[in-house]
Protein backbone atom coordinates (compact mmCIF):
# COMPACT_ATOMS: atom_id res chain seq x y z
CA UNK A 1 0.00 0.00 0.00
CA UNK A 2 2.54 2.54 0.82
CA UNK A 3 4.52 2.07 -2.39
CA UNK A 4 1.40 2.62 -4.14
CA UNK A 5 0.93 5.54 -2.59
CA UNK A 6 4.41 6.41 -3.50
CA UNK A 7 4.16 6.28 -7.21
CA UNK A 8 0.81 7.98 -7.34
CA UNK A 9 2.52 10.92 -5.22
CA UNK A 10 5.05 10.95 -7.65
CA UNK A 11 3.13 10.82 -10.28
CA UNK A 12 1.02 13.35 -9.08
CA UNK A 13 4.34 15.88 -8.79
CA UNK A 14 5.43 15.13 -11.96
CA UNK A 15 1.99 15.76 -13.71
CA UNK A 16 2.13 19.51 -11.53
CA UNK A 17 5.64 20.34 -11.25
CA UNK A 18 6.17 23.36 -12.73
CA UNK A 19 7.90 23.89 -16.45
CA UNK A 20 10.76 25.74 -16.83
CA UNK A 21 12.15 27.40 -19.98
CA UNK A 22 16.02 28.44 -19.17
CA UNK A 23 18.74 26.34 -18.41
CA UNK A 24 20.90 27.40 -15.21
CA UNK A 25 24.39 26.08 -15.20
CA UNK A 26 27.29 25.93 -12.13
CA UNK A 27 30.69 26.87 -12.66
CA UNK A 28 32.84 27.54 -9.68
CA UNK A 29 29.89 27.69 -7.79
CA UNK A 30 28.33 30.71 -9.52
CA UNK A 31 25.04 29.91 -11.15
CA UNK A 32 24.21 31.01 -14.41
CA UNK A 33 20.77 31.48 -16.50
CA UNK A 34 20.46 31.21 -19.61
CA UNK A 35 17.49 31.50 -22.05
CA UNK A 36 15.88 28.46 -23.95
CA UNK A 37 13.13 30.86 -25.96
CA UNK A 38 14.79 34.01 -26.71
CA UNK A 39 16.94 34.29 -29.69
CA UNK A 40 19.31 37.28 -30.10
CA UNK A 41 19.09 39.17 -33.06
CA UNK A 42 22.35 39.90 -35.21
CA UNK A 43 23.66 43.35 -35.30
CA UNK A 44 23.14 45.16 -38.49
CA UNK A 45 26.59 46.95 -40.67
CA UNK A 46 27.77 49.44 -38.25
CA UNK A 47 27.03 53.11 -38.87
CA UNK A 48 29.97 53.82 -37.77
CA UNK A 49 31.32 52.47 -41.25
CA UNK A 50 29.69 55.09 -42.92
CA UNK A 51 31.67 58.40 -43.72
CA UNK A 52 30.71 61.59 -45.53
CA UNK A 53 31.40 59.68 -49.36
CA UNK A 54 28.38 57.57 -48.57
CA UNK A 55 25.44 57.43 -50.85
CA UNK A 56 22.25 58.25 -49.29
CA UNK A 57 20.23 55.50 -50.51
CA UNK A 58 22.66 53.51 -48.64
CA UNK A 59 23.13 55.54 -45.52
CA UNK A 60 19.07 55.31 -45.51
CA UNK A 61 19.39 51.48 -45.70
CA UNK A 62 21.76 51.44 -42.89
CA UNK A 63 20.03 53.72 -40.64
CA UNK A 64 16.24 51.43 -41.53
CA UNK A 65 18.74 48.35 -40.60
CA UNK A 66 19.66 50.00 -37.55
CA UNK A 67 15.96 50.55 -36.21
CA UNK A 68 14.80 47.18 -37.30
CA UNK A 69 17.09 45.83 -35.17
CA UNK A 70 16.35 48.13 -32.14
CA UNK A 71 12.74 46.66 -32.25
CA UNK A 72 14.53 43.30 -32.20
CA UNK A 73 16.65 43.79 -29.38
CA UNK A 74 13.53 45.38 -27.31
CA UNK A 75 11.33 41.98 -28.30
CA UNK A 76 14.45 40.56 -27.11
CA UNK A 77 14.60 42.21 -23.88
CA UNK A 78 10.91 41.76 -23.53
CA UNK A 79 11.28 37.96 -24.22
CA UNK A 80 14.07 37.43 -21.76
CA UNK A 81 12.73 39.38 -19.35
CA UNK A 82 8.91 37.32 -18.92
CA UNK A 83 11.24 33.97 -19.78
CA UNK A 84 13.45 34.53 -16.70
CA UNK A 85 10.30 35.80 -14.72
CA UNK A 86 8.27 33.02 -14.99
CA UNK A 87 11.42 30.31 -14.33
CA UNK A 88 11.86 32.74 -11.22
CA UNK A 89 8.35 32.06 -10.35
CA UNK A 90 8.62 28.34 -11.18
CA UNK A 91 11.39 27.88 -8.97
CA UNK A 92 10.43 30.12 -6.07
CA UNK A 93 7.18 27.82 -5.85
CA UNK A 94 8.98 24.52 -6.13
CA UNK A 95 11.37 25.53 -3.27
CA UNK A 96 7.97 26.65 -1.18
CA UNK A 97 6.59 23.38 -2.06
CA UNK A 98 9.26 20.81 -1.39
CA UNK A 99 10.30 22.51 1.64
CA UNK A 100 6.68 22.57 3.16
CA UNK A 101 6.52 18.65 2.44
CA UNK A 102 9.95 18.27 4.13
CA UNK A 103 8.35 20.12 7.07
CA UNK A 104 5.09 17.65 6.71
CA UNK A 105 6.34 14.78 6.55
CA UNK A 106 8.64 15.64 9.49
CA UNK A 107 5.90 16.56 11.64
CA UNK A 108 3.76 13.25 10.48
CA UNK A 109 7.14 11.12 11.85
CA UNK A 110 7.36 12.96 14.87
CA UNK A 111 3.79 12.15 15.41
CA UNK A 112 4.00 8.77 14.48
CA UNK A 113 6.22 7.86 16.75
CA UNK A 114 4.52 9.64 19.47
CA UNK A 115 1.35 7.92 19.16
CA UNK A 116 2.39 4.80 20.67
CA UNK A 117 2.93 6.82 23.50
CA UNK A 118 -0.01 8.60 23.48
CA UNK A 119 -2.23 5.22 23.61
CA UNK A 120 -0.73 4.23 26.82
CA UNK A 121 -1.96 7.29 28.76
Amino acid sequence: MRANLSVLFTGVFLISAPAFAGNITITNNQLAWQSTQCTAPTAPASLASMDRHTPADEMNKHVTEYNQYVQQVQSYMDCISKEAQTDSNNTNQAIIGTAQKNIDDMRKNVADLAAPLQSKK
